[in-house]
């Protein structure tokens, strides 16, 4: 999911008073009420991350045929330490690395961000004067792309819509909460819509979640992409991505991280 950077002509239309930021409080609705499994619980966790058919994929595409399994492992700590590590590849092969790696990491950034809204902390908003659940972000000077964020009636970020001279992109979220969540709003599916000239391209997120030391974790996320020209598709694909072997504080993860024998 792409967030883009905003423009200045608002300034001119808002005064500084009508001006809102991080600071003045319209994420922190969203901040209080989202549940997020790096929030407070986790310091440290690692897993491994499968993608159904991928193997077969490698076998038809490549040389490489003596391999019984690939996967992705994860390792995470606090605050910010993060890596993907690629698993059951032979040595080299350093480009289809990159691009395995590619597919399935900006997966794991949006279900594992600590905090989705961190990104717009630095931006001012003005409230939009025909909906005042929505907020238009302030360009600066040589910004070309409007973005808006509309919030639905418990606080939570509904959509993002991002328009520039070529591309338009609405990222929409589903929420509810669940018996382990304390209360907070667990993203359910997120819907990505970018149009480039003609060309539409649709991809619906569901998210399936367990429980591992009464902490809701993802365990398989659905991909349904699709290519459209007007009402007509072009192309569509499914993915599906499962998430297991949850190592969950035990310092496993910092210690790889920093080099260290564990």
């Amino acid at each position: 999911m792409k967030m883009y950077s905003l423009g200045l002509i608002l300034v001119a239309l808002f005064s500084f008073n009508n001006a809102f930021s991080e600071k003045s409080g319209i994420f922190d609705e969203h901040k209080i009420r989202s549940y997020s499994p790096l929030k407070g619980r986790i310091k440290d966790v690692l897993f491994d991350v499968r993608v159904e058919g991928m193997l077969e994929k490698i076998k038809k595409s490549t040389t490489i045929t003596n391999i019984d399994d690939v996967y992705f492992r994860v390792y995470w700590y606090f605050p910010d330490r993060y890596r993907v590590d690629i698993e059951g590849l032979p040595k080299g092969f350093k480009v289809l690395r990159s691009n395995l790696r590619q597919s399935v990491k900006p997966y794991v950034d949006l279900l594992f961000a600590q905090d989705l809204v961190t990104q717009f902390a630095r931006f001012r908003y003005t409230r939009d004067s025909k909906d005042k659940q929505s907020f238009n972000k302030i360009k600066k000077n040589g910004d070309l792309t409007d973005v808006s964020i509309t919030f639905n009636r418990n606080g939570l970020m509904d959509t993002i819509t991002s328009k520039s001279t070529f591309t338009g992109v609405k990222t929409m979220f589903d929420y509810s909460k669940k018996s382990w969540s304390d209360g907070k709003f667990v993203t359910d599916a997120i819907k990505i819509s970018e149009k480039a000239n003609s060309i539409t391209n649709v991809k619906d997120i569901s998210i399936e979640y367990t429980l591992k030391n009464n902490v809701g974790l993802p365990e398989v996320v659905n991909v349904t992409e699709k290519f459209m020209s007007g009402v007509k598709v072009i192309n569509s694909s499914k993915k599906k991505i499962k998430f297991s072997n949850y190592v969950i504080n035990t310092g496993k993860a910092r210690n790889i991280l920093q080099g260290k024998k564990y």
